[in-house]
Order: structure tokens, then sequence, then C-alpha cells
């Protein structure tokens, strides 16, 4: 692969020269959709680029040399010196991008102390791509249904700790939506779009830690592809935001 005659870092690419996949953690694109406050419905209202917090300064300038670059091409496409950067994705129609400068007065979804802020309750507001098959989520025996809801919620405790943080002490696991304006799962594209690789069960989450964690957190196979986005709530379940 290459960006300007130049090889894409593995922190961008996710892969190694040799075109095999990367060990080290890598660049994730995240939407961030409307799932606070009482006007929540799901809306895309941006799209974060989430950098390893651990990596060089090298390989952090090339992450932002590589966004500039992406600007300043579809820029140039466009004929126009305009801050905005138009994307045309087929049958979904169109999507108009602009850089965030951090405001206070910024929408609470483009905040980042929205997805960041320390809680000990997180709930995905993207469903959570299992590693393996848990069995059938649907199945007409409980016995069976509850033998494969359990393996999804080993699944969820094996995502958790493979991101670096605690074992979570309660796993809810559901195949309908825990935040105002999210979609079921089901609603959701198969991942990886690719028919030819293994299809990923798609769930959504709830989590308890023994004690505060951090985000961002992302989970689950398809966190670098926006899925296992989780959002911080409160002791009641609920998000502590509102939309303005």
């Amino acid at each position: 692969m290459s960006f300007a005659d130049q090889p894409v870092p593995e922190v961008i690419s996710g892969h190694r020269p040799d075109g095999s996949a990367t060990d080290a953690p890598h660049l994730a694109v995240v939407p961030l959709p409307v799932v606070t406050g009482p006007h929540a419905d799901g809306a895309l209202l941006g799209i974060a680029l989430v950098v390893p917090h651990d990596i060089d300064g090298a390989a952090r300038a090339a992450v932002m040399r590589a966004v500039a670059r992406f600007e300043d091409a579809h820029r140039r496409e466009a004929g126009e010196e305009a801050p905005e950067i138009r994307l045309r994705l087929g049958d979904a129609g169109g999507l108009v991008l602009q850089r965030d400068v951090w405001s206070e007065d910024r929408r609470v979804t483009l905040q980042p102390a929205t997805w960041t802020r320390p809680a000990r309750r997180w709930a995905s507001a993207t469903p959570v791509a299992l590693d393996r098959n848990p069995g059938d989520l649907h199945h007409p025996d409980p016995e069976r249904r509850r033998a494969a809801f359990d393996e999804a919620a080993a699944c969820m405790i094996e995502a958790v700790q493979r991101i670096g943080l605690p074992a979570p002490v309660e796993v809810d696991v559901l195949r309908s939506c825990v935040l105002p304006g999210t979609a079921k799962p089901r609603q959701y594209p198969r991942f990886p779009s690719d028919p030819r690789r293994t299809q990923r069960v798609l769930v959504h989450a709830r989590l308890l830690f023994d004690e505060a964690v951090r985000g961002p957190v992302l989970v689950g196979a398809g966190r670098f592809q926006g899925l296992g986005l989780l959002l911080p709530v409160d002791d009641r379940g609920r998000d502590q935001g509102g939309e303005r």
C-alpha cells in the first residue's frame, strides 16, 4: 500500500509492510452518534480518529500528515478552498466533514469528555463484534440460548482485557439496544463486509467495573472500524450528558 508514493505507516493501515495484520495498536475510525440526552436519535454528528495513547511522536506526526493530505486532496478534487470535505457514499448519499477545533460550546456528542470521562458503568453506542461465535442467541431451546449468552459474556470479558482494562464485574449482553437512538445489532451491516471472511456476531452490552476506568473504550473485532464504541454512564445506567 502507498500514499503519495510513500508506504502507509503501520499505525494508520493496521498492516505490516508484508501485508499481514499488525499486532500493535493502531488508528481507529469511530462514528460519534447522538445517544445522549432527551433528543437522542442516533444521528451521526462526527467521526473521531482515535490514536493509541502510547505511540511515539513520529507515528503521531504521520497520522496528522495523513489527515492533512486527505483534506488537501479532497479540496483540490472539489476545486474549492472551502473548509468542508464532501464524500460521496453511493446509494447512502453523502457526508460533509469539517475538522473540529476544541471548544467548550461544541455539542455534547463532539466533546471528548462525553466518551473519555472515568466511569464504572459503560454501555455500547455501536454494537460489539464478538471475537468468536458464541452460539445461537435466538435458539428456541432456553438452555442452549442461555449457554450462548454466557459464552457471549465471556467473549466480552476477554475483549475488555485484550485492550488492557480490568475484567468487568458485571456483563449484560443484549440483542436489543441499551442506549437511546441506537439501532439493534441486526439492523447493522454484516461485519466484515466481505462474505468470504468469517462473519462476526453483533451484540449490545452493558459493563460494570469494580473501579472507574477512563475511555475511550473500543472493544471487539470491529473496534478499529466503528463498532464496539462504549459510552460512560452514571450509576443508574444513564448518560450524564444532553445535546445542546
